[in-house]
C-alpha cells in the first residue's frame, strides 16, 4: 500500500484543531507503514563529519525521509495551520500542535471522567440505556488515550448501579448484592481449608431476539457450564473439592475451574469469569 492510498485516511480526516487527538493516532499510522515512525519519535540526528562517507549516506537517507514526513503531515491538515507550520522541521511541527491542542485533550478527558464516575443507576430505570451511556464514556476516554482497562470498566458499571433495592442471593436481606454481603464475606474468610465447597446455582434462562438487550451480573457469584469443549480452564478440581448443588436438589461435583467466552448475537463478546 502507498503513501497516497493509505494517506486517504488522512485526508478524510484533516487536522482543523479540536480533533488532534484522532489525527495524530491516524498520522501515527501512516507513518508506521511507511517506517517514517522514528522521525517524530526519535532525536533528530545530527550532522556528520564530512569526510566519513557512510555517516553522510545515512544522514541524506535521514533528510530524505524527513522531508517526506513533513509533506504528508502539512498535507493532511488545513491551510491555516500549514502556513504557521510549513517552514518547521517534523518533529518541531509535532511538538508545537501537542502545545496547541493538547489543553483541548486535557479538558475533554476531564468532563468525560467526571461524567463517567458521576453516572448512576437510579431506582427501577432501563438497564440498558444506562450500559449504553457508560461505554460510549469508556470508549470516549480510550479515544483520547485514557485506557480503564476490561476490570475497571465493569466495576464502575456495576458499582454505579443502584443496589437499594437489590436482594441477596446469600442472606436475601435487601440493600446489597452477594459479592458485597458481610456475612457471606465471613464466612469466606472462616472457611477451613481442605474442606468440600457447596454452592448453589442459579440458572438464569434467556430467550430473545432483541439484540439491544443487555444482561448484567445478576449478583450471583458463580456461573455454570455443563461441557468442556471452548472452555479455557484455569485449574482442575479434585473429585469432591467443589461440588454444586442445582435446582432440582441435585449434587454435581465440578471438575474444573476456568471461564467461557460467548459470542453475542450483535457480535459483542461476553467473557464469563469463575466458571
Amino acid at each position: 500500500m502507498s503513501v497516497i492510498s493509505l494517506g486517504g485516511i488522512l485526508e478524510t480526516n484533516k487536522l482543523v484543531g479540536p480533533n488532534f487527538d484522532d489525527w495524530y493516532r491516524n498520522l501515527r499510522i501512516v507513518l508506521m507503514h511507511e517506517k517514517l515512525i522514528d522521525v517524530i519519535d526519535k532525536p533528530a540526528k545530527e550532522v556528520p563529519d564530512e569526510n566519513d562517507e557512510d555517516a553522510t549516506k545515512i544522514y541524506q537517507k535521514y533528510l530524505e525521509e524527513c522531508l517526506t514526513t513533513k509533506c504528508i503531515i502539512l498535507a493532511s491538515m488545513n491551510s491555516e495551520l500549514q502556513r504557521k507550520h510549513q517552514d518547521m522541521d517534523p518533529t518541531a511541527i509535532i511538538k508545537h500542535l501537542k502545545k496547541m491542542f493538547g489543553t483541548q485533550s486535557r479538558t475533554a478527558r476531564y468532563q468525560l471522567s467526571k461524567a463517567l464516575f458521576g453516572s448512576k443507576l437510579i431506582g427501577n430505570s432501563p438497564v440498558g440505556p444506562y450500559v449504553n451511556h457508560m461505554i460510549d464514556l469508556i470508549e470516549e476516554l480510550e479515544k483520547l488515550g485514557c485506557k480503564l482497562g476490561k476490570e475497571l470498566s465493569q466495576d464502575l458499571i456495576l458499582q454505579n448501579s443502584d443496589q437499594s433495592d437489590a436482594v441477596c442471593f446469600h442472606c436475601k436481606k435487601v440493600g446489597h448484592w452477594k459479592r458485597n454481603c458481610p456475612e457471606y464475606l465471613a464466612t469466606l474468610k472462616d472457611k477451613k481449608h481442605g474442606k468440600t465447597l457447596m454452592k448453589n446455582i442459579f440458572k438464569v434462562s434467556l430467550t430473545t431476539t432483541n439484540s439491544s438487550f443487555w444482561v448484567l451480573d445478576t449478583g450471583s457469584g458463580y456461573n455454570i457450564c455443563n461441557m468442556l469443549q471452548g472452555f479455557q480452564i484455569s485449574r482442575k478440581l479434585k473429585k469432591g473439592e467443589i461440588n454444586l448443588q442445582v435446582g432440582n436438589g441435585a449434587k454435581v461435583a465440578a471438575v474444573a475451574v476456568g471461564l467461557i467466552s460467548l459470542i453475542m448475537p450483535t457480535g459483542n463478546v461476553l467473557i464469563l469469569d469463575d466458571c
